[in-house]
């Protein structure tokens, strides 16, 4: 800008500026920047030198009388002119002007201030750009030297200064023309000819569902929102949008970091060239290729991709199986379409030699007269077209479905969603035209109606919003507003996720809580948040659904252990096995078939199947392992550490034989600190240092199955249904001090992948707070507790549906598939079909359900509570024979290990006191592995308040998915700490909960140090009972 009269540099300033220019390298780019500003400057000789010549006062707009400048400014902000964001062509202006600053293709502000008249008034001027207009012809006309006058109530193309360049207008017939031939047209609007119109956007803002007929305004936005909104559209096609549709605008750059595209469209580059010419018409020559994919949620496994060589559209057709009569089924519909809507006709179809399209195949396309133009085999290079737009029509869906993070089932959805986003978007195989535009622009040039209602043969592109957003659709009820007495207290929207487009005002909304897919109208859309499975707990399709089936009242931490080799417990005095590891082939051995075990320290996860998803692996701690040719020896007799307990004995003497339980057994080898991670699947186990011993605990698993008749072998034609597969669970078990006792391996079936049915699923587990209000019962009257374990607990259930899977890994039948008989691990309704079974045995022996609790089972004598596999039985000493007689009954029908007295429960430690009717409740070993787990520092010692503070604050930036994950899983360890054994870190529990969505470094620092409190305090214990001068008889209850 130039410098005003009179303006005096600052010298101090001046002075700092040469001092920096002296570095050759600044003053380099400098210079490169003031050639760069020179080079973008506007390209109007004429416009410019006026502009030179008259620096304070541009030009005339309109007549009009005298007022204030700051009641003008007023008087333009507040009205709402009909064609305020149009552009008219004005005979009475000499001077372009745009009201709008984002309508600016480039823009140069004004460093000191000109003005407008506009009658006797005048309006400020804030800068001058380039202006493109979209014509309703197609194509857009440049202006250049545009005014910025923000205040003017409407966009004026200068009529005057078009004449100067070479334009001319007929008023009559609203043609503009150059040298002859028509440019554009302009339209009378408000008594105006215009040359673009846009409807004004409304000053209030309209209710979430109102309708209206105008016209979508522009939407504008930046790349990255229109790069989702089109489907993951590359950047060069992106920088073509504005030019080849309506409604698209993008301000700022176009720099695209899209994760979910670098993920998807890693590919090889391979060459095809077609061995013909182009086609001449619209559908004159088509491709097509059929694609195989699982089966989506509404039983599609295939996908029939069509595409016009000419226009470059796609079509896609979807089938339950691809089969002649499928395929042949959706090209006749497909030639019926053409020749009903654009009166075109097929000519060739280009395809690869498909079996599937066969002898009628052949016989319709001789009836048509369509030339068949098949690849030769096994050369689908050839093909090139159909496979390329398979690929890119793939690709996109799969760009699309990894940054929404839509579940996979929906494919058919995102694949619509992607052809129909395809159509729409420039291809630079067209000129960077869409293939909408190619088609509709070859209708219009031939005066064929393209069924298309704008002149404008661009597609209109306003109503696209980012691919899987979250949408709020109108409920049936507030649609139909028939009950209107519920709608005042009802919710009139519900939430669901945007996957598809029926045209361009109904949208295919999908709603994970009914698990279906609805077209809507009244819909409105929020682009900045997508489908997070924890937002959907009652989606049946979610994992943590799947998971709440099996622990619907416990938190996942508390699980059950259902391992079939368990001896019986003895006292924890009494000698522990002695374990042997040989260095060849470093089997597991006990040196005596007789000896026993103590109860596992965790439970065995094996009965979740969904341990297939991606889990963080325990940290191990880096002490080396004992040599291997050594014996792990554990024969002498166990005393208590009476040096650390003697002084706190002779004070508490109930509190001595709580702790001595923590002091035994030190010496024992193959510690869990010192064993590699578990192997996650059968690819991970082989190589793995404990692979012969996990292989023979699989051999036991299937032997275990095969001899149950769990399933049987059938052809694999004979499958009704994708057959699911199974997956292998491997853990190893711990003794209560956390050394190895022995290798478990588990079969679970991949229930997450079943399709979903009108069959009931929901199965309860017991409450924590029923267990604690039970042990407290045990403790006040004294009473005999015996647990048993069932046995592989779901295979005692017979399922009622036919469920077909693969065989495992390693131990696969070339041919075979396997029929389940009965209900294994993993499946949706495994828990549900146990749990009925078990309550009607136990109705059987003469026990009623409890109305509080549905795993609370009893009679005047005896209580019974079960979570899935782990069954506890208490009652008084003087029923043992009558106890005895009814576990006697159980066990006859199902194959249990009776384990003694309760020890352990869902990975509660429990500790009795009998004489002093004292029990103790204790979660020290999950701390242990918790704090092992996230590798926190231990220390038995901990000084300050774990929650040193309540003025936590949101985290400005946001934390990576790790961070998140990590984060979740600490806070979600620690609160299932609080609610079972330790409400002295309920709060902090909750305080952090609160962060869980973006947890920032001093968040996860905080729950660090609550990890660390835990530890150093974990042999704390909830504390129930004590003796009562007069017991209470009477039956439990």
């Amino acid at each position: 800008a130039a410098r005003p009269n009179g303006w005096k540099p600052n010298k101090d300033i001046e002075h700092k500026i040469n001092q920096k220019l002296e570095d050759p390298v600044l003053k380099e780019k400098v210079n490169r920047s003031l050639e760069r500003y020179a080079g973008q400057r506007p390209q109007e000789p004429q416009a410019v030198q006026d502009h030179q010549n008259s620096a304070d006062v541009r030009g005339t707009a309109f007549a009009g009388r005298h007022v204030t400048q700051e009641a003008q400014r007023s008087t333009f902000a507040t009205s709402v002119y009909p064609l305020k964001d149009s552009f008219i062509l004005d005979s009475g202006s000499d001077t372009h002007i745009c009201n709008n600053k984002d309508r600016f293709v480039s823009y140069e502000p004004l460093t000191i201030e000109e003005v407008a008249y506009a009658g006797d008034s005048q309006l400020s001027i804030l800068g001058y750009g380039q202006v493109h207009l979209r014509l309703e012809e197609g194509g857009i006309f440049i202006l250049n030297e545009v005014a910025h006058i923000p205040a003017f109530h409407t966009n004026v193309a200068s009529l005057d200064r078009m004449i100067n360049k070479g334009y001319n207008w007929n008023p009559q017939t609203g043609a503009v023309t150059a040298k002859g031939k028509i440019v554009f047209h302009t339209k009378r609007i408000n008594r105006q000819p215009v040359i673009e119109f846009n409807p004004v956007r409304p000053q209030q803002a309209p209710s979430a569902f109102s309708s209206s007929s105008e016209p979508r305004p522009e939407q504008v936005q930046e790349a990255t929102r229109w790069h989702q909104r089109l489907g993951h559209l590359n950047p060069e096609a992106l920088e073509q949008l504005v030019r080849h549709t309506t409604g698209a605008r993008i301000k700022g750059p176009i720099r695209i970091d899209c994760r979910p595209c670098s993920e998807a469209k890693a590919t090889r580059i391979i060459s095809r060239r077609g061995p013909h010419a182009k086609a001449p018409r619209p559908f004159w020559r088509i491709y097509i290729d059929v694609f195989h994919l699982h089966e989506s949620y509404n039983g599609k496994k295939t996908a029939l991709l069509i595409k016009d060589e000419f226009t470059g559209m796609i079509f896609a057709y979807f089938h339950t199986e691809a089969t002649q009569a499928a395929l042949l089924g959706s090209l006749k519909s497909f030639e019926s379409m053409i020749q009903r809507q654009y009166a075109l006709g097929l000519c060739r179809i280009h395809r690869d030699n498909d079996p599937s399209l066969r002898t009628a195949y052949e016989d319709w396309i001789h009836q048509e007269g369509i030339q068949d133009e098949p690849t030769a085999p096994y050369t689908s290079a050839q093909n090139g077209p159909a496979e390329r737009s398979g690929g890119v029509i793939a690709t996109k869906a799969r760009s699309m479905q990894l940054g929404a993070n839509i579940p996979p089932e929906l494919w058919p959805e995102t694949w619509s969603a992607a052809v129909y986003l395809h159509n729409r978007s420039p291809q630079q195989s067209t000129g960077w035209k869409t293939p909408f535009q190619q088609l509709h622009q070859w209708l219009q040039s031939k005066n064929r109606d393209s069924g298309y209602e704008s002149t404008s043969s661009q597609p209109d592109v306003t109503h696209l919003k980012a691919y899987g957003c979250r949408a709020y659709p109108m409920t049936g009820k507030a649609l139909r507003n028939t009950q209107k007495k519920d709608l005042k207290t009802e919710a009139h929207a519900e939430t669901g996720y945007l996957v598809g487009y029926d045209s361009s005002n109904i949208f295919r909304i999908w709603i994970p809580e009914r698990s279906e897919v609805r077209r809507v109208r009244d819909v409105t859309f929020n682009e900045k948040v997508f489908f997070d499975p924890k937002d959907h707990p009652n989606n049946p399709n979610s994992v943590s659904t799947r998971r709440q089936q099996l622990q619907l009242q416990l938190p996942q931490h508390i699980e059950s252990d259902t391992d079939e080799e368990i001896d019986q417990i003895r006292s924890a005095d009494e000698t522990l096995p002695e374990i042997i590891v040989n260095t060849q082939g470093l089997q597991l051995t006990s040196s005596s078939d007789h000896t026993s075990q103590e109860p596992d320290e965790e439970p065995d996860q094996g009965h979740d199947a969904y341990d297939a998803y991606p889990s963080p692996q325990l940290t191990t701690s880096s002490a080396p392992p004992e040599p291997a040719n050594q014996q792990l020896r554990s024969q002498r007799q166990r005393r208590p550490a009476r040096k650390l307990l003697e002084n706190e004995a002779q004070k508490k003497a109930g509190f001595h034989i709580y702790t001595r339980s923590f002091f035994q057994g030190r010496e024992e080898k193959l510690h869990r600190r010192s064993l590699p991670p578990e192997p996650r699947n059968w690819k991970e186990l082989q190589g793995h240092r404990f692979e012969p011993e996990f292989k023979e605990a699989a051999n036991m698993e299937m032997g275990s199955h095969w001899s149950r008749g769990t399933f049987k072998p059938v052809p694999t034609d004979e499958a009704q249904g994708r057959p699911l597969p199974l997956t292998w669970v491997f853990k190893y078990k711990f003794n209560k001090h956390g050394f190895l006792t022995r290798f478990k391996a588990r079969l679970c079936v991949r229930g997450d992948l079943q399709q979903p049915n009108d069959k009931e699923t929901y199965a309860a587990t017991l409450a924590g707070r029923t267990f604690r209000v039970l042990m407290a019962i045990t403790a006040k009257f004294d009473l005999e507790t015996r647990q048993l374990d069932a046995v592989n607990a779901f295979t005692n259930s017979l399922i009622d549906e036919d469920i077909y899977v693969l065989f495992p890994d390693g131990y696969s039948r070339r041919g075979w598939i396997l029929k389940l008989i009965r209900a294994l691990y993993g499946l949706r309704r495994s828990p549900l079909l146990w749990q009925k079974d078990l309550s009607n045995t136990f109705k059987q022996l003469g026990l009623e359900l409890c109305p509080e609790d549905p795993c609370v089972f009893n009679n005047t004598w005896l209580t019974a509570f079960f979570f899935v596999d782990d069954i506890v039985f208490l009652y008084r000493s003087r029923h043992q024979q009558a106890a005895d007689r009814l576990i006697a009954q159980l066990r006859a029908k199902y194959k249990m290990n009776d384990l003694g007295s309760l020890q352990w429960f869902l990975g509660i430690r429990v500790i009795r006191d009998r004489p002093n009717g004292k029990l103790w409740l204790c979660q020290d070993s999950y701390i242990e592995k918790l704090t092992t787990q996230f590798s926190i520092k231990k220390s038995n010692t901990f000084r300050g308040n774990p929650l040193s503070t309540n003025n936590l604050q949101q985290y400005e930036l946001q934390a990576t998915t790790n961070e998140i994950s990590m984060f979740q899983q600490k806070i979600g360890g620690i609160n299932y700490i609080a609610v079972i054994t330790r409400p002295d870190v309920a709060k902090a529990a909750s305080k952090l909960a609160e962060f869980l969505a973006n947890p920032s470094p001093q968040h996860q620092t905080i729950a660090d140090k609550v990890i660390s409190y835990l530890y150093a305090t974990r042999h704390l214990a909830i504390q129930f009972g004590g003796t009562s001068p007069s017991p209470t008889t009477g039956p439990i209850q």
